[in-house]
């Protein structure tokens, strides 16, 4: 769930807010509704015109994941934290979990402490809270799961640079 590195991708090509939120949408519904499928989002974006930006951000979305989880430095990261967890008693499946989604994190944790990445994430969640958009139930998740983290980043402090 490494919205922010999905983000942090975008931001780095220079894609509009829009785009941004759709390569961040399929961790953001994972995040805010488990029980929904990421198959029924694209289901749904997949009969968007080609051109549309939520369609390019979850292509994008995906292509970005196919690189970064062959990439040789993800591998040998994530291998070096699932051996350290297997030394500590962790079962082989939670441990692999706890790995992929640790090194995922180490890294969103490096991307918010860099003001153009944060504020190419921040632009792409106010986007999110004021898109009208044909997603039905997803839409009832997605948006209030947006709001509460613009919420809790405004608590904390967040702005844009």
């Amino acid at each position: 769930m490494n919205y922010l590195g999905h983000a942090a991708v975008a931001v780095y090509l220079g894609v509009s807010p829009q785009v941004t939120f759709g390569a961040m949408l399929p961790d953001l519904i994972k995040m805010s509704a488990p029980e929904v499928l990421e198959r029924q989002l694209f289901e749904i974006i997949d009969a968007f015109p080609l051109d549309h930006p939520l369609l390019l951000g979850t292509d994008l979305h995906r292509r970005t994941d196919q690189v970064f989880h062959q990439h040789p430095q993800f591998l040998a990261w994530n291998a070096r934290l699932v051996k350290e967890l297997r030394t500590r008693g962790v079962k082989k499946g939670p441990a692999r979990a706890a790995a992929h989604i640790g090194v995922e994190m180490l890294l969103d944790s490096h991307y918010v402490k860099t003001p153009q990445l944060a504020d190419g994430y921040y632009s792409a969640l106010h986007f999110g809270c004021s898109w009208q958009a044909p997603l039905g139930s997803l839409k009832e998740s997605v948006i209030p799961t947006t709001h509460r983290v613009l919420a809790h980043m405004n608590e904390q402090g967040a702005t844009i640079h």
